[in-house]
């Protein structure tokens, strides 16, 4: 987890999906904020709020956390499969 308060991790508060600050993304290309799992491409906060309901981790309740958390390891099935 990022500690860096100017660029907080970031949690998807619909999938439970995190998202940390990557000065050097892999890939290339400009800093921004990587999906924990890929650190190839970075994007800008503000382009990852307009596609995504995002919060600050650390300003959201641990039991919340907790569920978003366990939705990211279990996501629920598709309904169209």
């Amino acid at each position: 987890m990022n500690v860096d308060a100017a660029h907080p991790d970031l949690i998807d508060l619909d999938t439970g999906d995190i998202y940390e600050w990557e000065p050097e993304p892999a890939g290339g290309g400009e800093p921004g904020y990587s999906h924990s799992e890929d650190h190839d491409f970075a994007w800008l906060r503000t382009a990852l709020e307009e596609t995504r309901r995002l919060a600050e981790i650390a300003a959201v309740d641990p039991a919340e956390l907790d569920r978003l958390r366990d939705l990211s390891l279990n996501p629920p099935e598709d309904e169209d499969d």
